[in-house]
This record gives C-alpha cells, sequence and structure tokens, in this order.
C-alpha cells in the first residue's frame, strides 16, 4: 500500500507498493501524457493518475 500526493493537494491510498508504483511512473514516462490506472486501497475502483501531477509516493506503514 502506498500514499500518494498530489501537486493539487489531494491525498490517494492505492493498492501498490511505493517502490513497483515508481517501476509503473517509468513505464508510462516517456509518453505524451503519463497516465497510471491504479486501484484505490480498501475499494473496489480504480482511478486515472496523471504521472506528472504527483508530488511524492511513500509507503503507508499502518497498510502493509
Amino acid at each position: 500500500m502506498a500514499k500518494i500526493r498530489m501537486s493539487d493537494k489531494r491525498k490517494l491510498e492505492v493498492e501498490i507498493g511505493a517502490a513497483k508504483l515508481e517501476e509503473e511512473i517509468s513505464h508510462v514516462a516517456g509518453r505524451e501524457v503519463p497516465l497510471l490506472r491504479v486501484k484505490r486501497a480498501g475499494k473496489d475502483s480504480f482511478v486515472w493518475i496523471n504521472a506528472t501531477q504527483i508530488v511524492s509516493i511513500e509507503d503507508d506503514p499502518d497498510r502493509l
């Protein structure tokens, strides 16, 4: 589990670890609009994130 902080002050909890998420970002970084599709933590839904708006990614120690 990881927490993503966005440039617009939003915080998202996702069901992927920070290291794996950073690896996914590197896969989409070369595209014109680097969009990531990630599963929200504790929810049965996905969200699309523009990778250029991510400020920080950190593992959530309470949810590991």
